[in-house]
């Protein structure tokens, strides 16, 4: 580590160090959060505390000190600012550098697993190199430097005051997808490369590990991955998972339906209904609408064509229509559904054809429903650079302006989306649905969206009927019927990048959520460790002087804006 660095931060910048922790413990009520650890302990979540005359939550409070505290300690008036971002730098280069060094042995004659051990297979050519851990040191340092943890204390407010009701299973998911949604947007909001980043750097290591014997088992064969492939599918999963997280779908209300209508009426068949909810829930994530989804989705697929090591004939390989007929369009899954074209040639055998995981199932059904269903994902969606489809329909109802109501809106509406996507399987939600309203002879033009070509396809097929026939569907007189049209909804430029940063940080290339995460879970757990010693030594004071009450902040409540981030 670099001795200038430390002086740089120690002695530099004009930090004022004596205002370090007026965040966690402001001036005039420094023992509040003390008082509200002291009251979660004692009392749990319904542990409240007073401060300058407010009744508070103990364990909000608490948190969102803690999370002003990790704000002000990341600005630019202390560690972010000065000389101190040299050092931060140092300290996290030497950590992951004397990490790695320590725990990855560089021949087996360090690690003892038996007779296999390591095979002299973990190198020192696996690790991260100097360069790579200072790009990535860089880059984290920018990252914590632009969090807002304030910002992710306030949105779990609400569950922390008034909880969720856990005896409702669709309370339980709207909660689990609130919170995944918050933190996938935060990191997200800091660049959206957070996971990628930081596994990128260590991938060469599992690889190495993976495609180890050990001890008689190998869980990957040799030359079915490569830290490139991993990399690859990661970042595009990252990106996939920032664009539906920040794209208003119905997911999660589809699920919440399907929830309650298996909870009332069992499905004949669990496995099926199981398959037949994730393939709608897919098409109505719209992931398709983003690259990163589709190039996630293709990557995967290629990646288990490898594995599974079928050598298909022109009648079975992977097409969108090969991918619908045997996955996309399918009933049911029971006994085995894969045959004709959708047999994959050759099946497994005892002459070990397929290779490992593959080789470890039993089951050769199981292999082919994984080959067929990532075909299915990885050929059902858009063109690149379109996010949609819009089929459009327009049709002539005996109706006038005024008697096509709102409830008739409603009910046509509703209408038309259970006679396009009859039991639900093309992922067709009424917000999927809009409808354009002319005068004169009323001319309603229909548009449905969705991000699958397969339903695409299936809507213009379906609505391709005739005036009598779309009055019977329809519940309403239509008295011309034009046939429908396709168009291409182009993907929208994605959000720019955060505001450029201030001339003491460089430009950064990616970030490690699971870094991120472990370094803000530590600065949390070292404070919260300061706080539970406060505790103990103020509880061990009050107890000498005869349990005298516990101490309320009397004096005006002074917040510090550190950094605007409080």
């Amino acid at each position: 580590m670099n001795q200038n660095s430390i002086a740089g931060c120690i002695c530099t910048g004009g930090l004022p160090w004596d205002q370090a922790l007026d965040t966690l413990l402001p001036v005039g009520n420094e023992l509040s959060f003390v008082n509200a650890i002291t009251a979660v302990i004692d009392d749990g979540n319904s542990g409240t505390i007073t401060v300058n005359g407010v009744m508070e939550n103990a364990l909000y409070y608490a948190i969102s000190r803690v999370a002003a505290q990790i704000d002000y300690t990341f600005s630019n008036a202390q560690i972010c600012g000065g000389g101190c971002p040299q050092l931060l730098d140092d300290l996290t280069e030497t950590l992951i550098y004397s990490a790695t060094r320590t725990l990855w042995p560089s021949s087996s004659s360090a690690i003892d697993l038996g007779a296999t051990a390591l095979q002299a297979t973990a190198l020192n050519a696996d690790m991260p190199t100097e360069a790579e851990i200072a790009t990535f040191a860089d880059t984290l340092r920018g990252e914590l430097c632009a969090m807002n943890f304030g910002s992710l204390a306030t949105g779990f407010q609400p569950y922390i005051l008034n909880g969720f009701d856990t005896s409702s299973a669709t309370s339980i998911v709207s909660f689990a997808h609130d919170i995944l949604k918050k933190i996938v947007v935060f990191e997200c909001d800091a660049g959206g490369q957070l996971g990628a980043s930081s596994f990128s750097l260590f991938s060469r290591m599992l690889v190495r590990a993976l495609t180890t014997n050990w001890e008689g088992t190998t869980p990957v064969s040799s030359g079915m991955l490569s830290a490139q492939e991993l990399n690859t599918l990661v970042g595009d999963f990252s990106g996939c998972a920032c664009h539906y997280f920040r794209t208003d779908t119905d997911v999660l209300p589809f699920i919440k339906s399907r929830i309650d209508q298996y909870s009332q009426t069992s499905p004949p068949d669990w496995g099926d209904a199981i398959v037949t909810t994730a393939r709608q829930a897919i098409r109505t994530s719209t992931g398709c609408g983003s690259d990163s989804c589709r190039s996630a989705f293709t990557n995967l697929h290629g990646l288990i064509s490898k594995m599974s090591n079928y050598q298909m004939t022109p009648l079975n390989q992977c097409s969108a229509a090969s991918g619908s007929t045997c996955f996309g369009a399918k009933s049911t899954f029971a006994g085995n559904p894969f045959t004709g074209q959708c047999a994959a040639v050759p099946v497994k055998s005892s002459a070990n054809a397929l290779a490992y995981p593959f080789q470890h199932i039993n089951d050769d059904v199981f292999v082919q429903f994984i080959y067929w269903s990532t075909c299915w994902m990885s050929t059902d969606c858009p063109p690149p650079g379109v996010a949609l489809f819009e089929v459009q329909q327009e049709l002539t109802i005996d109706e006038t302006v005024e008697s096509f109501n709102e409830a008739k809106q409603a009910t046509f509406k509703s209408n038309y989306k259970t006679m396009i996507d009859p039991g639900g399987h093309n992922g067709i939600t009424l917000n999927d649905i809009s409808l354009d309203i002319n005068a004169g002879s009323l001319v309603v033009t229909v548009s449905v969206r969705t991000a699958s070509a397969s339903t695409q396809q299936a809507i213009v097929t379906i609505v391709s009927q005739t005036p009598a026939q779309l009055t019977q569907q329809l519940g309403l007189p239509v008295t011309q019927a034009q046939a429908p049209t396709v168009q291409q909804v182009i993907i929208a430029p994605p959000p720019p990048p955060p505001s450029p940063e201030s001339e003491s940080k460089k430009k950064k290339d990616g970030m490690s959520v699971g870094v991120i995460v472990a370094i803000a879970v530590g600065a949390v757990v070292v404070v919260i460790l300061i706080a539970v010693a406060l505790v103990c030594y103020f509880k061990g004071k009050a107890d000498a002087a005869g349990n005298q009450p516990k101490f309320t902040p009397s004096q005006p409540h002074t917040e510090m804006q550190a950094g605007g981030k409080v």
